[in-house]
């Protein structure tokens, strides 16, 4: 097997995605600088959300610190096509506070929770219960953050 063809069963592993974005088969900034075509509009979304599915892969493996960079590459994909206090910036801040949190970088999980419940509140009005999910996330971050 050459590491681009899906497995026998259809099962994907992160080396499968691993060897995929090695040979440029999968969108990443390294694949980018190598004149790959930079996805745009809708190409580029759909780009971010194979980057969060790929984070959510690697954080469900435990390997949160991983988990961050595409995290991150898609946050900019939705900042430049939806801009930078839209929803769905705000969803991906709130997912990559989770996982900033699970990866132990608190004050890292701390800054996208509270970005997100800026974007969150300015749209969605301050009694919201997605507003109050965040809030809750935040506060429960600075209590166990909090030096005894």
């Amino acid at each position: 097997m050459d590491g681009t063809t899906i497995p026998p069963g259809g099962r994907i592993s992160v080396e499968f995605l691993a060897a995929a974005c090695a040979r440029g088969l999968y969108p990443t900034s390294t694949a980018r600088g190598q004149g790959e075509r930079v996805p745009s509009g809708s190409d580029h979304l759909a780009a971010a959300a194979d980057r969060t599915a790929f984070a959510a892969i690697l954080d469900a493996q435990g390997r949160h610190r991983e988990a961050l960079a595409p995290l991150l590459e898609a946050l900019t994909a939705v900042e430049v096509e939806l801009g930078r206090n839209h929803y769905d910036v705000a969803l991906l801040l709130t997912t990559m506070g989770g996982v900033a949190e699970r990866a132990g970088d608190f004050d890292l999980a701390m800054s996208h929770y509270e970005r997100a419940l800026r974007i969150k509140r300015r749209i969605l009005g301050a009694d919201h219960a997605d507003v109050h999910g965040t809030w809750t996330h935040l506060a429960a971050l600075r209590r166990a953050s909090k030096p005894e």
